[in-house]
């Protein structure tokens, strides 16, 4: 769909208008949920459950948006570009819009997984007053950052990095401008 050279069509622009759109309205939706089971996985070890990082806070809107495009490119945008080559699709096509489809590969899930966990350890980076020293937080379980990590995969992978984008910043303007 997106060759090089040629222009940005009004059907493409629709797609990522409308990607943008689910993005934003995934976190509206699976926000409660992703709240209710860290209470549960708390109440369930007795250990914190979520992000680190949110406890910790940031509050400067530039922080964010660099954070979320930093999250998006390494954790869904480099493993996808990895996933369509393997699979010989045309990578820049795949992660700018996506492929459409509602199943998911072999190869797709199990790279998403993979990238789910591992965002989800880096949610739990935080910085330290003693310092300001970036440590892990080892006592926090981060079993919703976990969930939301393979959720942003899908919508990449579905819908393109518009969608994944836009539910990240959505997340983290709603928690940390509460």
């Amino acid at each position: 769909m997106i060759e090089s050279g040629e222009r940005l069509g009004r059907r493409t622009f629709l797609k990522i208008g409308t990607a943008a759109l689910i993005g934003a309205g995934y976190e509206y939706i699976t926000g409660p949920f992703k709240q209710r089971l860290d209470k549960d996985v708390a109440n369930l070890t007795d250990h914190p459950s979520g992000s680190a990082r949110e406890a910790v806070g940031q509050r400067n809107p530039q922080d964010l948006a660099a954070q979320s495009i930093f999250e998006e490119v390494v954790f869904r945008a480099a493993p996808a570009t990895y996933v369509s080559l393997r699979d010989g699709k045309n990578p820049i096509k795949d992660v700018a819009i996506g492929d459409g489809k509602i199943t998911m590969s072999r190869r797709e899930a199990l790279v998403g997984l993979g990238s789910a966990v591992l965002y989800a350890g880096f949610n739990n980076l935080t910085k330290i007053n003693v310092g300001d020293r970036i440590d892990a937080d080892t006592n926090t379980i981060p079993a919703s950052p976990t969930v939301q990590g393979f959720g942003l995969w899908y919508l990449q992978r579905k819908f393109g990095f518009v969608s994944n984008l836009a539910a990240n910043m959505f997340h983290k303007f709603k928690v940390f401008q509460a």
